[in-house]
């Protein structure tokens, strides 16, 4: 039998730091070619690291304006590795959706990831709450931001969290 892997090879530590400095000097190009050498090269992946390259190559996808091939691989990251207590990757797909003019479908995903967190837990999504209401008030939906915006408050007090300040100042006309 083989041994556990107790942390990441050499190889899995390289290929997710440097397509991360790809990523953050929006190098989209070389960042794909960089994940798809990773997937190919690198099995198995230790601790779940391999979720971080799809979701690197995804990005880089959408960057290089492959909308299609990038909500494929960001839908099948939140279906495979998605967890309950992370919504990381589902916020992402919602940043993505609004990005690529969803708007409808954005909001439908945040409001999902609120409504999960409020059936499964005494605590609300924050980083949905806060993003939600950025997004209605974008669409100038400015009472239901109002309302959101209280939530979002309240509840990043309720979690020992510091709210941004923006969302917090939302007051109607």
């Amino acid at each position: 039998f083989g041994t556990v892997q107790e942390r990441p090879s050499d190889l899995e530590t390289y290929y997710l730091r440097r397509s991360q400095a790809l990523m953050y000097y929006k190098r989209p190009h070389d960042c794909l070619a960089l994940c798809y050498e990773a997937l190919q090269r690198q099995n198995p992946f230790w601790n779940g690291n391999e979720m971080w390259i799809k979701w690197r190559l995804a990005r880089s996808l959408a960057a290089i304006n492959r909308p299609l091939a990038a909500e494929k691989l960001l839908r099948h990251i939140v279906e495979v590795y998605e967890k309950d207590d992370n919504t990381f990757f589902t916020l992402d797909l919602a940043s993505f959706l609004w990005e690529t003019d969803r708007c409808e479908e954005s909001l439908h995903t945040l409001v999902r990831i609120c409504m999960y967190k409020d059936m499964h837990g005494p605590k609300h999504d924050v980083a949905a709450l806060g993003q939600l209401t950025e997004r209605l008030l974008e669409l100038r939906w400015l009472y239901t931001a109002q309302l959101h915006a209280e939530l979002y408050s309240m509840e990043a007090h309720l979690q020992g969290l510091k709210p941004h300040k923006t969302l917090v100042q939302v007051q109607l006309p």
